[in-house]
């Protein structure tokens, strides 16, 4: 009697563990991961930005500064569901649109710089980096680190 004592409490023990209805939590939680057009969107702080340049003049005419820009609190770049991009960076706001051309490449057109290239991509830290070289051996380097 003792022994189907024991072994009866076993099984009313051991069937409702075996036979419960809760979710896998390991494969319910995880979400699908984002696009890159995803993942850009909404604002970035402004962390650093520099320019290095050897005889470089774009072709309007301009010719850009160089040093390094720290970003500070009223920086950003705000990436919009619509491909537009609106940019506050030490200066007058510039509000221009975008589009990828890969998952690591992106075109803005109304800048002079066009196409950059995005080194880092994660959901907090987009860096990216534009090189020109012009016909007669000019060069132009920009790199800048954002982040959320």
């Amino acid at each position: 009697m003792k022994v189907f004592f024991t072994f009866s409490l076993c099984i009313v023990i051991l069937i409702p563990a075996g036979c419960s209805k809760k979710s896998d939590s390991a494969t319910s939680d995880i979400s699908a991961p984002k696009t890159p057009q995803q993942m850009i969107l909404g604002k970035w702080n402004v962390i650093k930005d520099s320019i290095v340049v050897h005889n470089f003049m774009f072709s309007n005419g301009d010719i850009p500064i160089p040093g390094v820009y720290i970003g500070n609190a009223n920086d950003y770049w705000m990436f919009n569901t619509d491909s537009t991009l609106n940019i506050a960076e030490g200066g007058p706001q510039l509000n221009c649109t975008y589009h990828f051309i890969s998952s690591n490449s992106l075109n803005i057109p109304e800048t002079q710089w066009g196409n950059i290239t995005l080194l880092v991509f994660t959901n907090t830290v987009l860096t990216w980096e534009k090189s020109i070289l012009n016909p007669n051996g000019g060069t132009y380097y920009r790199r800048a680190y954002l982040s959320r």
